[in-house]
């Protein structure tokens, strides 16, 4: 689960295609969340390759809820395609992550406890209001049920 951060690559536009990204989302890797002992977001999305038109909007779901948890809850984007993404996106080529989660589709958001143990998962778009109630029970270390 070593995706690659900020500090493995000289700029935020070879780690991912959202055209604004978060530094805060590419701090740490997936393996150093688990470690961290503090409940983590991690998406796989491709902001500017998304085949479903949903990452882009989800990033901004993403990026608004970390302003409200980001103190509680880790964080992590993790780009589809490994850089230089239009290259990788045409060979359908995706990242050692994406392999590691066993994912074939994107975007895909889960949200893990502080244990690593997945709470909850979205395959396509979310929505703020289904997200924030689910992202409040994982930083209070509570169960996350999903809204319907």
């Amino acid at each position: 689960m070593q995706n690659l951060t900020a500090a493995d690559v000289p700029a935020l536009d070879q780690l991912t295609s959202d055209p604004r990204p978060d530094p805060d989302f590419y701090q740490m890797t997936i393996a150093e969340a688990m470690e961290a002992g503090k409940p983590f977001v991690v998406s796989f999305a491709t902001p500017g390759y998304c085949q479903t038109a949903v990452c882009a909007p989800n990033m901004a779901v993403l990026k608004q809820l970390k302003s409200e948890f980001g103190d509680r809850v880790n964080f992590i984007h993790v780009e589809v395609y490994p850089y230089p993404f239009g290259e990788s996106f045409q060979q359908a080529r995706m990242v050692d992550a994406m392999k590691e989660w066993n994912l074939r589709t994107e975007p895909w958001t889960f949200l893990v406890d502080r244990d690593g143990i997945i709470q909850a998962r979205y395959e396509g778009g979310i929505t703020f209001a289904e997200l924030r109630p689910a992202i409040a029970q994982l930083a209070e270390g509570q169960p996350v049920n999903p809204a319907p």
